[in-house]
């Protein structure tokens, strides 16, 4: 929004101007992020659409589009899918492990079903189920996800646990999906090994990542425009070009 002075296109090629209170008041963004504190301090706001803060933005953990932390599951989950050749239609029940954080870090806890984009994106069961049955964790996947009746199974036997914080466990990447086999036979499997260009990548490793997560949605010309548009975005009077290449689709 600060770049766009809370406007942008509509579909009939109109701006519209978005509400006021975005970002203060008891229905705002920061009074969702913060649990309960209706006003932002006085600087946050201050040359709000003049100043851009690119170079003081970070990546979630586990480089994925989804909720906070859960990256970390999602990497544990396609490790066992790719080491162990672990198959959907063979899991009996899963069981997330993760340490204690706030609730709005860690993937909402939502074994489904499924019904629409935004609850897939936001459930860790969700995102663990794709990792498991596609392969594979990026847009197409979560779009295929939707309404999946094997992604489906998997969340509704998904469980989430607490695990016991310890000195020797305090970094997130020792979260844990583990999977019983219909077999009988147990697996499981840690993010300990994340590359850390996943957690801290540079300009060159994100714009790789971006091309991989949107091969499928997006085409290579579209690509290649919105990173340029991100790449010049702090030269750029607004980011209303940005908003209508993100807007369109193909």
């Amino acid at each position: 929004n600060s770049g766009c002075n809370n406007s942008g296109r509509g579909s009939n090629g109109a701006f519209w101007t978005g509400v006021d209170l975005a970002l203060e008041g008891e229905h705002g963004f920061y009074y969702v992020w913060t649990s309960g504190n209706p006003e932002p301090p006085p600087k946050l706001l201050a040359e709000l659409g003049q100043k851009w803060h690119m170079g003081d933005v970070s990546l979630k953990p586990g480089g994925f589009g989804t909720a906070g932390s859960a990256g970390y599951a999602i990497y544990a989950a396609l490790k066992l899918v790719r080491d162990h050749a672990v198959k959907a239609e063979d899991i009996d029940s899963v069981e997330i492990e993760k340490l204690p954080e706030s609730p709005h870090m860690g993937g909402v806890n939502d074994p489904g079903p499924f019904k629409h984009f935004e609850q897939a994106v936001t459930s860790i069961q969700c995102a663990v189920a794709i990792a498991l049955v596609f392969g594979k964790y990026d847009v197409a996947s979560i779009l295929k996800g939707v309404g999946n009746d094997r992604v489906d199974a998997i969340g509704q036997h998904t469980r989430v646990t607490a695990r016991k914080a310890s000195s020797a466990t305090r970094d997130r990447k020792f979260d844990s999906v583990t999977v019983q086999l219909r077999n009988g036979n147990t697996l499981t499997m840690t993010a300990e090994d994340m590359p850390q260009s996943m957690m801290t990548p540079t300009w060159d490793g994100m714009v790789a990542r971006f091309h991989m997560l949107t091969e499928d949605s997006l085409s290579l010309k579209k690509r290649d425009q919105i990173v340029t548009n991100v790449q010049d975005l702090d030269q750029a009077a607004d980011c209303r070009a940005l908003v209508e290449l993100l807007r369109q689709t193909g």
